[in-house]
């Protein structure tokens, strides 16, 4: 007659086995919960332009002064075409592309407008206050995820910022249960004496 195998001589043999691990690309969405199989590079760099971090005030550091002449307002999602003349500034929102020969961001709460000029005290300002310069929070071709990394909603919310759309991951392994025993009846079917419905397989499947 033939020994059991103990639990733990079961693991053992299961870890000496040499299973290759299986891949699969997904769209992030359905790929929550897994792991993912190779390293993620970025393919572009994040911020992809200089843009402001306040709702406020762009203009150059270098200008003298306390004041500046408003010049023209740029709002997110726009593209500024023209360069900040000397001694004013543009009216900018959260996430705007800063434009050209502008390199500072005074928020608004720190402006007193009058007209069209601005007023603020440069003393609580230091050069590129306020500013997301491009590629501050990633490289193009920058490791941003290593290989064996879990897919989270964080994660997620990371490679859309990078234009990915998909990932590969590793496959779930199949696994199939085996219930033993004579007195195993399946559900549905009609119970004789000594036998009991199969409530295991069930609950391993859920």
């Amino acid at each position: 007659m033939e020994e059991f195998v103990t639990v733990g001589r079961a693991k053992e043999l299961l870890q000496s086995l040499h299973i290759p691990r299986k891949t699969e690309q997904l769209p992030l969405i359905k790929a929550i919960g897994k792991l993912i199989a190779a390293p993620v590079l970025a393919p572009m760099q994040v911020p992809s332009f200089d843009n402001s971090g306040m709702d406020g005030y762009a203009f150059a550091w270098e200008d003298t002064g306390e004041s500046r002449k408003l010049a023209q307002m740029v709002q997110a999602g726009s593209n500024p075409d023209f360069t900040l003349e000397k001694g004013t500034a543009v009216r900018i929102f959260t996430g705007a592309p800063v434009p050209k020969g502008a390199d500072t961001v005074v928020q608004q709460e720190w402006v007193t407008v009058v007209g069209e000029v601005i007023f603020f005290e440069v003393e609580k300002l230091n050069q590129g206050r306020n500013v997301r310069k491009a590629g501050s929070q990633c490289k193009k071709g920058e490791l941003i995820l290593p290989a064996e990394t879990p897919i989270t909603p964080g994660t997620i919310g990371l490679l859309a910022s990078l234009g990915i759309s998909e990932v590969e991951v590793f496959a779930s392994p199949k696994v199939s249960i085996i219930l033993t025993g004579d007195e195993i009846v399946e559900l549905g079917e009609s119970l004789r004496p000594g036998q009991i419905y199969n409530s295991n397989g069930p609950a391993l499947q859920s």
